[in-house]
């Protein structure tokens, strides 16, 4: 079972990281970093992503890695599934070792199991990254690895460069990852990253656009404590902001504006609903203000290129309309790329509210 936390840093960054006081502390320190080539493999049409896996073999050096990753979750940013790795002979997957490992009723392991899957498969990315560990022991007694990452993922349809930070738990409770994020934030800005290399990868190939994401049910336990409550509407709310931050950011889908908004919204609902019990750190509900009042601007505009214009032209020569509505819409565009989720402010009340809740 692989539990890790992924956080994004920008390239500039990743050397003052390494000598953050934390980091410097360790008994190992950030060395020379270790180039790791990944390939991963699918059939033509992306079964093995399809079913919600991940297939690479990883060189270091003479040694190769297989490892398949099965879907798991990535609660409150951090990511926990079924992860197998086994030393392999070659450049390419041997599917045999994995047959006595995947339950064969699963539609991975069916997957697996059939024969003709391996003669299909076929190289359909590649990371190349220099990575740096540096093993933490924390006082608690909880042990992580730091991972920074810095690279690329590369496909036929084009490349993503990536900085990055993983911080994984190898013994201990998970909510030490989020104390050390926090901790880090203090020597440069991070973000909790959604996507793992793989997800990269396979967006460079499906090109999936990310869709406007409403909130989904609260469930509460009779028996759950103010605590567990608290912690539950938070972390819901969390997840709609953001599950909506990459459709913001690439602007496909306008609605996502609006999603993250509500999100927002409800999150203070739940801050001030808990306030006299939980109280939040000073300065966070102005926070929050501020990452809704840079959403705003966008979605006022999106609001007057679309259905506020389009009543407008009612009964009117629509052919007029249309040089104002394209310029309503070329501004809503420069506000959503200056909007909220690409500052590095952006990163300290979402990574504050994710360490009370992770």
């Amino acid at each position: 079972m692989e539990r890790e936390l992924k956080l994004r840093i920008r390239a500039e960054d990743l050397e003052k990281l390494r000598h953050a006081p934390l980091l410097a502390q360790s008994e190992r320190a950030a060395g020379t970093p270790t180039l790791l080539t990944s390939t991963y493999f699918d059939t033509p049409e992306l079964a093995i992503h399809w079913c919600g896996a991940s297939l690479r073999v990883r060189c270091i050096g003479d040694e190769r890695l297989q490892t398949l990753k099965l879907e798991g979750s990535a609660r409150a940013g951090l990511f926990d599934r079924d992860e197998f790795e086994l030393p392999v002979d070659s450049d390419t997957p041997d599917l045999k070792l994995l047959q006595d490992q995947i339950p064969a009723d699963t539609d991975c392991g069916r997957l697996i199991g059939d024969q003709s899957t391996a003669a299909r498969l076929k190289p359909v990315f590649v990371t190349r990254i220099n990575r740096s560990v540096i093993p933490l022991r924390l006082p608690s007694g909880d042990e992580l690895e730091v991972a920074l990452d810095e690279g690329t993922v590369d496909a036929d349809a084009g490349s993503v460069q990536i900085a990055a930070v993983e911080l994984e738990l190898k013994q201990g409770h998970a909510e030490s990852l989020y104390g050390v994020a926090l901790e880090l934030l203090e020597t440069v800005p991070l973000r909790i990253d959604h996507l793992s290399k793989a997800d990269l990868g396979y967006e460079l190939l499906v090109a999936a656009h990310s869709d406007a994401i409403k909130a989904q049910p609260v469930h509460l336990g009779r028996r759950d404590s103010l605590e567990d409550a608290f912690c539950s509407i938070a972390r819901n709310c969390l997840d709609q902001i953001h599950a909506n931050e990459r459709g913001v950011v690439s602007g496909h889908d306008p609605s996502c504006v609006h999603q993250m908004r509500v999100g927002l919204r409800r999150l203070r609902s739940a801050l001030d609903l808990f306030a006299k019990v939980i109280p939040a750190y000073p300065g966070l509900d102005e926070e929050l203000r501020w990452i809704a009042s840079e959403l705003g601007a966008a979605r006022d505009w999106e609001v007057l290129a679309g259905s506020t214009l389009q009543q407008a032209a009612t009964g009117r020569n629509a052919d007029e309309i249309i040089p104002v509505q394209q310029a309503c819409e070329q501004i809503a565009v420069s506000n959503r790329q200056r909007a909220a989720p690409r500052s590095s402010r952006f990163a300290i009340p979402s990574s504050y509210c994710r360490s009370r809740c992770g």
